[in-house]
C-alpha cells in the first residue's frame, strides 16, 4: 500500500525473544496484521504480541502536520491522506489505540501501555 518493500527479519525477532528481550516494532498495518497472524502459531510470539495503533485525533490534524513539514508535494500529501483514512479504519483490530498528541505525550502513553502489559503478564 505504501509502495515500499521492507521488513523485519523473523530470525532477528526470534533471536531477541528467545533471550527474553522485549521488542518494539514500528510497522505499518500490513506488518501488524502479519505479526498478529504469525503470533497465532509461533511459540515465541503466541500470547506475547501487543499491538498499538497511533493515530491523529482528526484527519484535519494529520493534514496540517503533513503540510507543516513542507517536505511533500501535493500529490504525495493526497496519497498519504488516502492511505491514512483507510488505515485509521483498522484501529479496532489493535489491542490499544493512542490518539496522537505531541511526541512526548505519545511516548508516555506508549510507555504506560508497555508497563501495564508487563504487569499483567508477570
Amino acid at each position: 500500500m505504501h509502495g515500499n518493500i521492507y521488513g523485519t527479519l523473523k530470525s532477528e525477532v526470534q533471536d531477541k525473544l528467545a533471550i527474553g528481550t522485549d521488542l518494539l516494532l514500528n510497522i505499518d498495518v500490513q506488518g501488524a496484521a502479519q505479526m498478529r497472524q504469525t503470533a497465532l502459531t509461533d511459540p515465541l510470539l503466541k500470547g506475547h504480541v501487543v499491538t498499538v495503533f497511533i493515530m491523529p485525533r482528526t484527519l484535519e490534524e494529520l493534514e496540517q502536520r503533513l503540510r507543516g513539514r513542507a517536505t511533500d508535494a501535493e500529490d504525495e500529501i493526497q496519497r498519504r491522506m488516502q492511505v491514512a483514512t483507510a488505515e485509521m479504519q483498522q484501529h479496532e483490530l489493535y489491542d490499544h489505540t493512542i490518539l496522537s498528541g505531541s511526541r512526548g505525550e505519545d511516548f508516555l502513553a506508549l510507555q504506560k501501555i508497555y508497563f501495564d502489559e508487563k504487569a499483567q503478564r508477570a
